[in-house]
């Protein structure tokens, strides 16, 4: 099972990089099918529009990770919900996040900015602030806001949704702390919810969707 799961890593991006290169890239439904398309995401940019599948967020990314399946999902569920089936202008769309984790800010930088480099450039704050933000359950917490009309949606991953233990073992590993037998749990959550992330239903991906309208002030 273990050297499945490995060979799961190895061949996924070659999978998902494949669907680009088939044929028009062009969005599809939602399958769930690992190595199957998870759709993709279109905004408007200067009179073209800009597709982002996932294939694109695991090359912008360089490998595939639970936390850019769960922010892809998110962003597409989100647009789905603010603009039904117009297409968002690049300058109307606002995503807001609660964590510097690496696979969801690439999403987002992708969705909103396209394949930016350096990467920090699609992030409004300062990069500095991101080393003061805690990663946990509590992270995954995604608001998209529609800026012309002032709808929100905030959605919440749900707390069943990474095991127990996930985050304490991601600072350890991070810190340098993790033993050998920690290193190896973490990897197998890993490729456990790489391989499973895409077959959950939204219903039990995300709590339901909190939905309002604001004012905004400022940039």
């Amino acid at each position: 099972m273990r050297k499945q799961r490995r060979t799961l890593l190895v061949v996924l991006p070659l999978l998902l990089a494949g669907l680009t290169l088939m044929g028009p890239r062009v969005c599809r439904a939602e399958t769930g099918q690992l190595g199957h398309s998870l759709g993709c995401i279109q905004v408007a940019t200067d009179g073209d529009i800009r597709i982002t599948t996932f294939a694109d967020v695991v090359a912008y990314h360089e490998h595939p990770c639970p936390g850019s399946i769960v922010a892809f999902r998110a962003a597409r569920y989100a647009i789905e919900l603010l603009w039904d089936a117009e297409v968002p202008k690049q300058d109307d769309l606002v995503i807001l996040c609660r964590g510097p984790m690496h696979g969801v800010l690439d999403v987002f930088a992708l969705v909103t900015k396209g394949p930016i480099q350096p990467k920090a450039d699609a992030i409004s704050q300062a990069s500095p602030v991101l080393k003061e933000m805690k990663v946990g359950r509590e992270s995954f917490v995604f608001t998209v806001i529609r800026r012309s009309t002032g709808e929100v949606v905030e959605l919440r991953m749900k707390a069943t949704v990474y095991p127990e233990e996930f985050f304490s073992l991601r600072k350890a590993m991070k810190q340098k702390k993790a033993s050998p037998a920690d290193q190896e749990r973490f990897k197998d959550y890993q490729r456990a919810l790489i391989e499973e992330l895409p077959h959950l239903d939204r219903v039990e991906l995300f709590e339901s969707p909190v939905r309002g309208r604001v004012v905004m002030f400022g940039a």
